[in-house]
């Protein structure tokens, strides 16, 4: 039978009872290794996705975590620049209160130191017109003395001096 199966051909000789059983035995286990890898494989799979995911809402967690830190650090900037710009009206305005003020003293002060020349300038006048008033006085009291002396000595004069007739 040739190998194709005529009658030369060698018969197969049958498995013995308990062969079948190992070799039912050893199919299986490698069913049962193969079942575990491939369980393996989908646990892995399913730990690689859910690491994943995981991995994902963290680093959605950070990026609302600098969101919101820079919001605040936002909102923060935006209060200080309100701020300073409160500070910055609310000086304006004292610096405006203050100029209004130094104007007040300033014209004050000149009012004041007018005022003191100003009667600086009456008193010297005064102290002027008394000395002409003085000068005038003295002058005319010269005057007077000299016009009566000489009014004396005329008297006088005419007193011892014999009058005579022409």
């Amino acid at each position: 039978m040739s190998a194709t199966g005529g009658p030369g051909a060698k018969k197969k000789r049958k498995a013995a009872p308990h062969d079948n059983k190992s070799r039912v035995q050893t199919q299986q286990k490698k069913l049962s290794e193969k079942e575990s890898k491939e369980e393996l494989l989908r646990k892995l799979e399913r730990n690689r996705r859910v690491f994943e995911a995981w991995l994902e809402r963290k680093k959605e967690q950070q990026q609302e975590r600098r969101m919101a830190e820079l919001r605040a650090k936002k909102v923060e900037m935006e209060r200080m620049e309100q701020q300073r710009a409160v500070s910055q009206v609310a000086y304006q305005r004292w610096l405006k209160t203050k100029q209004e003020e130094d104007l007040v003293l300033r014209k004050e002060r000149d009012r004041e130191r007018e005022w003191r020349r100003l009667q600086e300038e009456e008193k010297r006048a005064a102290k002027r017109q008394a000395q002409e008033t003085f000068n005038s006085w003295k002058q005319q009291k010269d005057s007077d003395t000299k016009f009566q002396k000489e009014v004396q000595q005329e008297r006088e004069l005419m007193l011892f001096t014999p009058f005579r007739s022409t």
